[in-house]
C-alpha cells in the first residue's frame, strides 16, 4: 500500500501558539498561585445512566477521592437496595459539600 501525500504524520506539530497545549509546570504555577487558585471548589456532579437510579458525586478539589451518594427513586427497588430518593441523596451530598468547603475555606492558622 503507498502513501498517499498531503497526509501528515502523527509526528507533525503546530507551529502556531495558539494550538500548543501549556506546559504542565506552568499549569502547576496558575493552579498554585495564579488564576486557578480560587477556583478551588467542591463540584457536585449527577450520574444517571439508568432511569430513576443513579448517584451523586462529592468531588474535592485537593485530591482526595471522590464521595458517592447513591439514590433510587423505584420504591420497589429501593425497599430492597436501602438506598434513598433523589432529593434524600442530593440533599445528604450538598450538606457534605458545604461543610467540606466551609472547612477548605477556612483561615489556616
Amino acid at each position: 500500500m503507498r502513501a498517499r501525500r498531503g497526509l501528515s504524520t502523527p509526528t507533525t506539530r503546530c507551529s502556531s501558539p495558539l494550538f500548543r497545549a501549556p506546559h504542565i509546570d506552568n499549569l502547576r504555577t496558575l493552579a498554585s498561585g495564579g488564576i486557578l487558585a480560587g477556583m478551588s471548589r467542591i463540584r457536585i456532579i449527577k450520574h444517571e445512566s439508568v432511569p430513576q437510579t443513579g448517584s451523586y458525586e462529592v468531588r474535592f478539589p485537593d485530591g482526595r477521592p471522590s464521595v458517592y451518594h447513591y439514590f433510587d427513586d423505584n420504591p420497589g427497588r429501593r425497599s430492597i437496595t436501602e438506598k434513598m430518593t433523589r432529593e434524600e441523596t442530593l440533599q445528604a451530598a450538598k450538606t457534605l459539600a458545604r461543610a467540606e468547603q466551609d472547612r477548605l475555606d477556612a483561615p489556616k492558622d
